[in-house]
């Protein structure tokens, strides 16, 4: 997983005062894209390193939800979502720590099956970080357009994400009540990109890949995946 940026472009050339960072998405009702894969935009809850992709030590105080150890010694796609999808997860510190912990990131069992309406414990695509994330407040069908294209401004490859107008509105009022909050932009469950969140954007999204920005394949993909 790439810990990228989301920059806003609003109607002017990428310039100082004219671009903004971001760190994370949402979404609401994530569909299916043609491309594979239910593009979800959600703000991140906490988030931490798990150990060699096994699951997370338990802290002192943590508690998971009951459905968690059926899921340790039975998995199934419904004690998955009974305890990575527990509604307490958006409201409980104890709740969240425990539920990290109850679960490695080698485990897909609710990849493509996740209920956008509830909370969701998760892990990067690459395995190097388990998140908790909030319901979704914007989705896949939430996307006109994303394109993948040379980065202008440096080097690598960027997305351009453009949406919808009622969706539009949504993000810029999400950006500018959580700046320095990060976003998880999630494809199938698993978290895609997670950037933080420096100002209000209120234009075209672009998301970079960090230093170096994405490769070619890499933006290819991501632009496909969430509905190029």
């Amino acid at each position: 997983m790439r810990v990228g940026v989301l920059v806003g472009v609003v109607s002017c050339a990428v310039a100082a005062g004219c671009s903004t960072t971001v760190s994370g998405t949402a979404s609401d009702g994530g569909v299916s894209r043609d491309a594979g894969g239910v593009a979800e935009f959600r703000p991140v809850l906490s988030a931490v390193a798990p150990v060699a992709g096994s699951a997370v030590p338990t802290p002192p105080g943590a508690v998971a939800p009951p459905a968690c150890a059926e899921y340790r010694d039975r998995p199934s796609v419904e004690a998955g979502k009974a305890c990575r999808q527990d509604p307490l997860l958006g409201i409980s510190d104890e709740y969240r720590a425990g539920v990290v912990s109850a679960f490695g990131c080698d485990d897909r069992a609710l990849d493509g099956k996740t209920d956008s309406a509830l909370p969701l414990a998760t892990c990067g695509e690459d395995g190097a970080e388990s998140f908790v994330l909030g319901r979704a407040i914007l989705g896949g069908d939430d996307i006109a357009a994303a394109t993948a294209s040379p980065d202008p401004n440096g080097t690598g490859w960027t997305v351009q994400l453009s949406f919808r107008s009622s969706a539009q509105t949504v993000w810029s009022e999400y950006t500018r009540e959580h700046v320095q909050e990060r976003v998880a932009f999630t494809v199938d469950g698993r978290v895609v990109s997670a950037p933080t969140i420096q100002s209000a954007i209120t234009g075209e999204t672009t998301v970079t890949g960090g230093q170096g920005g994405f490769t070619e394949e890499e933006a290819t993909a991501l632009a496909d995946r969430l509905g190029g």
